[in-house]
């Protein structure tokens, strides 16, 4: 049926903590300003009409991301980097009226690596997370 069909988008939003001149010497200085960009990554994901987004180096999710993306009709779980240094995380949005969330599980890289006897000093540390979002099409006849 056509209500299974999805779209499913993945997307680095380049948290502003990142967003140094020094990395992006190319870019004009004022595109890497949250100011500028917020709008302009807003424009792009409503273009691109994803059912579920899978966003990278997300900050400000509740001030930001979940106040615009649930007035677009999305609800969203987030997976903070395990650090305190670290300000972003990964998020996943769907839309509400396709899905219903069933579960979700966090991954903090590092911790898994310690586990298995690997070298997780501060010198290796990424603090890299993933999350894993279940969710279940939601059947048009029943909501």
């Amino acid at each position: 049926e056509e209500w299974l069909v999805s779209r499913v988008v993945s997307y680095n939003v380049l948290a502003k903590c990142y967003a140094k001149q020094k990395h992006f010497d190319a870019c004009k200085p004022e595109h890497l300003k949250w100011s500028e960009r917020r709008g302009a990554l807003l424009e792009v994901l409503d273009e691109l009409d994803a059912d579920i987004l899978c966003l990278q180096e997300v900050e400000d999710y509740d001030r930001f991301w979940v106040k615009e993306l649930s007035s677009r009709g999305y609800s969203g779980v987030y997976k903070k980097r395990n650090s305190d240094r670290k300000y972003d995380g990964c998020a996943t949005f769907f839309r509400t009226d396709k899905y219903e969330k069933l579960d979700i599980q966090g991954i903090e890289f590092d911790h898994h690596c310690s586990q298995r006897g690997g070298d997780a000093t501060p010198d290796f540390a990424t603090h890299n997370v993933a999350l894993i979002t279940v969710l279940r099409p939601r059947n048009r006849a029943n909501g």
